[in-house]
C-alpha cells in the first residue's frame, strides 16, 4: 500500500524562507483561507507554484488542528495537480485533528472511552488508560484514517475515524490534567460496569424492543404513524456498547423528536434467552452490528451501518430523504 518508491513529497513552508516570512492567517470563522485556487482561496497565488501553494495550505491548516473537510479537500486539491498524497503527511495531520467546538466532559463519556480504547486497541482491560496507551490508539486510528482518506470511498467510516481521534486528544487532555493534579498519568475506568448493557435505564426501559410482538407494533405499525429507526445491536460487540454508553441513541432520539420515532433491539445467537428475538433481527436480515433500520408504512426504507455520536450527529446519511 504505501511503496518505497513514493513520490515527491510536498515541501513544508520552512524549504520557502521568503514565503514564511509573510506571515500566517488565522481562522476565519468555521473555516481557513485555503491557499489553494482549486479549494476556494481568497488571497492571491499568483506568481506562487502550485507546489508552493500546497506547501502554504498545510502549513496554515497545521496552525489550529485539522478538520476532517479540511484534510479530504487537501488530498483532492494535491490529486487535482496529477501528484499522490504524501502519506506521512497525511498521517501527521490525521493526529493533530481540532478538537469539537462543543467540548465533551463528564465521567460517563472519559469512561466510555477509556473502556473502549482499552477494549479494541491496547486489550489489557485493568481499569486505567495511560498516555502512552492513548499515543498508541492514536497512531492506529490515524492511520486507518489516513489510508482511507488517500483511497477515498466509505466515507462514512472515514468520518467514524476522525470522530474517534478528536476523542482521544479530548482524554488525552484528561489524562494530562490528572497528572498535573497529582491524580496520575492515567484514566481510572470500571471494565465490569463498561462491559455490559444497563437495561434499567429509563429510556432503555421504555424504548427497547424485547419480544416479536413488541416490534409488530412498535416498529411496524408505529411506522405507518411516523419513520421508526431501529438500532440492532449485539450485548458482545464494542461500538455497540461504545453508542450505549455514550448515549448517542437517546441523543438521536431527542435531534430527531417528532420527525423519527428511535428504538433499539438488542439480539444475540449466542443466548438462549434471546431466541426469539434475535429470530427477528435475523428475519430483517441483520448479520452484525451495529447495525440502522429505517422503516416507513411498513417496510425498510433505508439502512446500513452508522455511528451517531453522543450529540445525535452522525445518521443524517441514512435518514436523507426521510426526514
Amino acid at each position: 500500500r504505501h511503496s518505497a518508491a513514493r513520490p515527491p513529497r510536498i515541501a513544508p513552508l520552512s524549504d520557502y524562507p521568503e514565503l514564511a516570512r509573510q506571515g500566517r492567517p488565522a481562522r476565519q470563522g468555521a473555516r481557513f483561507n485555503l491557499c489553494c485556487a482549486c479549494m476556494g482561496c481568497a488571497q492571491s497565488t499568483e506568481g506562487v507554484s502550485p507546489a508552493v501553494s500546497l506547501a502554504l495550505t498545510y502549513e496554515r491548516l497545521a496552525l489550529d488542528g485539522w478538520t476532517d473537510e479540511d484534510l479530504t479537500a487537501f488530498i483532492g486539491a494535491v490529486s487535482a495537480q496529477g501528484k499522490l498524497p504524501e502519506y506521512d503527511q497525511i498521517l501527521a495531520a490525521a493526529k493533530h485533528p481540532s478538537l469539537p467546538e462543543e467540548d465533551h466532559t463528564g465521567a460517563a463519556f472519559f469512561d466510555a472511552l477509556a473502556w473502549y480504547t482499552d477494549k479494541t486497541v491496547i486489550r489489557r482491560l485493568d481499569g486505567q488508560l495511560t498516555l502512552a496507551d492513548v499515543d498508541a490508539a492514536v497512531d492506529l486510528w490515524a492511520r486507518q484514517y489516513a489510508d482511507a482518506a488517500i483511497q477515498g470511498g466509505d466515507a462514512t467510516g472515514r468520518r467514524q475515524k476522525w470522530k474517534l481521534l478528536q476523542k482521544l486528544k479530548l482524554i488525552e487532555r484528561e489524562i494530562k490534567g490528572r497528572a498535573a493534579g497529582g491524580q496520575g498519568s492515567f484514566y481510572p475506568y470500571s471494565p465490569h460496569e463498561l462491559n455490559q448493557v444497563d437495561a434499567s435505564k429509563p429510556w432503555n426501559e421504555a424504548n427497547t424492543i424485547d419480544t416479536a410482538e413488541e416490534f409488530e407494533a412498535r416498529v411496524i405499525a408505529g411506522s405507518y404513524a411516523q419513520p421508526v429507526l431501529v438500532k440492532y445491536g449485539l450485548p458482545y460487540c464494542a461500538h455497540c456498547l461504545l453508542l450505549e454508553h455514550l448515549g448517542s441513541v437517546p441523543a438521536a432520539a431527542e435531534k430527531y423528536r417528532g420527525k423519527v420515532d428511535v428504538v433499539k433491539l438488542w439480539w444475540d445467537p449466542h443466548d438462549p434467552a434471546k431466541a426469539d428475538i434475535t429470530a427477528v433481527a435475523r428475519a430483517q436480515g441483520v448479520t452484525s452490528s451495529p447495525f440502522f433500520m429505517v422503516y416507513s408504512a411498513g417496510k425498510v426504507v433505508a439502512q446500513g451501518y452508522a455511528f451517531p455520536d453522543e450529540n445525535g450527529d452522525g445518521l443524517e446519511d441514512l435518514l436523507a430523504g426521510v426526514v
